[in-house]
């Protein structure tokens, strides 16, 4: 009777396995067995093999395995081969691979035993039908306890004894060539069963012919909003799109993908709402109706967050900053809050997607606000129609589609990110008031996020002191490492995603500072059914430190090496020095 049993990717393949039935095998007499001589390589195949496989496991460390499971005593060693050792490795590749793209594995176990006083050995095949490519998967052989031996004189391999191999599966041989009279071979040694588990060994050399992109994320070329059109039905007139489509939400997605001149018809939208001048916004009063962005929380966070070391969780608590506990209370039972602009901040690199201000509160709920609340607060106003896309009009539709984002989709990732990192709000993420309705003095209504005003350092970080930026750099390492844990990637990384800021114990004679990283708009994010897509993160902000004119040296000897999180690697700026 099967059942199946769900498993995390690392956790199914450092399972410890069973141990084998016991059986015993009539062996012939050494001197009736050939020599064969074998020649021991450093392990590089293994080694590669290992390193291609632990990349794979920790981007895809969220997907969930399901492995049947049988109830029945393996009476076999083959039976115990299958169960133990091939279908949950084989099951693992197969639940990781690009389904949309690639075909399942398949496997063989038969057992090899030619006659009473011969080897009964139990052979492995692995395939799969990836025509027209013909992939050479490697033979599994499995023998019997104590089959080998090695002569002491001239270090020649023996059958069938070897007093060295005293459990089974302990031992495994990697073969890399054979000569023509198979009297000779070459191989590595691997690394023991304690070091390395037999089914993650296993898996690492049947994942090593497989394609680069075996293991990609499915991915949709399309994300549909409602039925697909009629095609017969003639598109609406430029003047009537021009008058009623405010925002990309408005238009349909599916449509914009499969329909040349929809799109076309979009961007000449487009065009007209970037030729709009920008309005003047500092110094005017928005009425903000308090979670007027309503959507579910989804996640708080999805899964539990990887437990963090001790040194940034120290970090976290160095650096918090005040709170205001009863303003935050007040905002959750209000209804409007009039906000007025103070300054405008957004980047003057960007995507032209949202416009960041610092405010502050005038009324909440038409009363003047206590003196219990922050004074300076940070404001996003997300508006889609003025943000950049790049026009791909002479590519496939799917293509362009990729840049195309909606305000409701970015505040959504904002939303999400703030609540995974709750535990790190007033430290190196700002707190979060939430996501709420604004309108303008124009009438036009905006969606946006409401957070704490993080005051920046008067000074670049070019020009402070030696001191200042060890303290920066440390600094910028934990809160990577938040994201990291949190398995959070930023997509776009820029040095307009962090605030570089005095820290609570910043004095003339302590110049400590601290990073704040914002703008979670285009970040990737996983849960356990979904592995979200990775950047370099550690590469991205390490070149963000070198642009900011912290020096190389410096950066190298303070920021640390790569760690766990840090498989991605891109081959750019100080990422690429770092290694």
């Amino acid at each position: 009777m099967f059942t199946n049993q769900s498993w995390a990717p690392l956790s199914l393949l450092n399972h410890n396995v069973l141990p084998p039935p016991t059986h015993s095998y009539q062996l012939t007499r050494i001197a009736q067995q050939p020599k064969i001589h074998c020649t021991v390589r450093k392990p590089d195949v293994t080694s590669e093999c290992l390193r291609c496989l632990r990349y794979d496991l920790l981007r895809r460390r969220r997907t969930v395995i399901s492995v049947p499971q049988t109830s029945e005593i393996k009476k076999t060693f083959g039976g115990y081969v299958e169960s133990e050792v091939i279908l949950p490795v084989v099951a693992l590749l197969n639940g990781l691979r690009r389904s949309l793209q690639y075909p399942d594995l398949k496997y063989q176990v038969k057992l090899d035993c030619k006659g009473s006083d011969s080897l009964a050995i139990t052979e492995l095949q692995v395939f799969g039908d990836f025509a027209p490519e013909t992939l050479k998967f490697p033979l599994v052989l499995f023998f019997p306890s104590l089959s080998f031996q090695q002569d002491v004189e001239d270090g020649q391999i023996l059958l069938p004894m070897s007093p060295s191999l005293e459990r089974a599966l302990d031992s495994l041989l990697l073969i890399n060539c054979v000569n023509a009279g198979l009297t000779a071979v070459e191989c590595e040694v691997a690394p023991s069963s304690s070091a390395v588990p037999l089914r993650y060994l296993l898996a690492s050399y049947i994942q090593q012919p497989l394609p680069s992109g075996y293991f990609d994320l499915d991915t949709e070329d399309t994300i549909t909003q409602g039925a697909p059109n009629n095609p017969h039905c003639p598109l609406p007139a430029d003047n009537d799109v021009f008058a009623t489509q405010r925002a990309h939400s408005d238009f349909d997605r599916y449509a914009l993908v499969h329909n040349r001149a929809a799109v076309e018809q979009f961007f000449r939208w487009k065009a007209l709402m970037q030729a709009r001048p920008t309005p003047a916004l500092v110094g005017t009063v928005l009425e903000v109706k308090c979670r007027g962005f309503q959507q579910h929380k989804l996640f708080q966070p999805r899964y539990p967050i990887d437990p963090l070391p001790e040194d940034t969780l120290a970090h976290l608590r160095a650096m918090t900053r005040h709170t205001f506990p009863q303003f935050v209370e007040l905002l959750n039972r209000s209804q409007v809050l009039n906000l007025l602009l103070d300054e405008e901040l957004t980047p003057s690199e960007g995507t032209g997607y949202a416009r960041t201000f610092s405010c502050h509160i005038v009324a909440v709920d038409g009363q003047l606000l206590s003196d219990d609340a922050p004074k300076k607060l940070c404001i996003k106003l997300f508006d889609d129609s003025a943000g950049f896309i790049p026009s791909r009009t002479g590519y496939p539709l799917k293509w362009w589609s990729r840049n195309f984002y909606t305000a409701e989709d970015m505040i959504q990732n904002e939303i999400d990110v703030y609540n995974r990192l709750e535990f790190a709000w007033g430290s190196v993420v700002p707190q979060f008031y939430g996501a709420h309705s604004f309108t303008l003095q124009d009438g036009r209504t905006r969606f946006g996020i409401l957070m704490e005003y993080v005051p920046p350092s008067e000074r670049k970080l070019e020009e402070q002191s030696e001191v200042a930026q060890i303290a920066f750099i440390q600094s910028a390492r934990h809160a990577l490492r938040v994201l990291q844990y949190a398995d959070i990637s930023q997509l776009d990384w820029s040095s307009e995603q962090w605030i570089c800021t005095p820290s609570p114990s910043h004095t003339a004679s302590n110049p400590t500072l601290s990073c704040v990283l914002i703008d979670y708009s285009l970040t990737s994010q996983g849960d356990h059914y979904h592995d979200g897509y990775k950047e370099d993160d550690y590469g991205g902000m390490a070149d963000m430190l070198h642009d900011a004119g912290i020096p190389a040296d410096l950066i190298r000897k303070w920021f640390g090496p790569r760690e766990e999180w840090d498989f991605f690697f891109a081959l750019t700026g100080l990422g690429k020095v770092f290694g």
